[in-house]
């Protein structure tokens, strides 16, 4: 997921929900604003995004190892499995929000 641009965004919005450096105001209150009205949401947003990030076995500390253990490769690009990875700044959005939230 880390090395696809798509798959990349999943990552963002679980580190950082609804931040509006990286998804646009127009996205969040077409799409994702209706669905916090949702009768099976148990949890608010902001829990839910910090249990899913803190846990010993949540999303960042994996990501954090996944970072540390292949960093050239995740961050700095394959051209040849990628050729745009100089125009792909999304990986860096990523790094840098895992090192915030660190």
């Amino acid at each position: 997921m880390v090395s696809h641009p798509h798959a990349r965004k999943v990552l963002l919005y679980a580190l950082s929900p609804r931040d509006p450096r990286h998804f646009a105001p127009q996205l969040v209150a077409s799409l994702l604003a209706p669905g916090d009205q949702s009768g099976g949401t148990r949890k608010p947003l902001a829990l839910r995004a910090l249990e899913l990030i803190i846990q010993p076995d949540g999303l960042l500390p994996s990501l954090l190892q996944l970072a540390i253990d292949r960093m050239g490769e995740l961050f700095l690009g394959d051209s040849t499995f990628w050729p745009h990875v100089a125009e792909d700044r999304l990986r860096l959005h990523l790094l840098a929000e895992m090192l915030i939230r660190r």
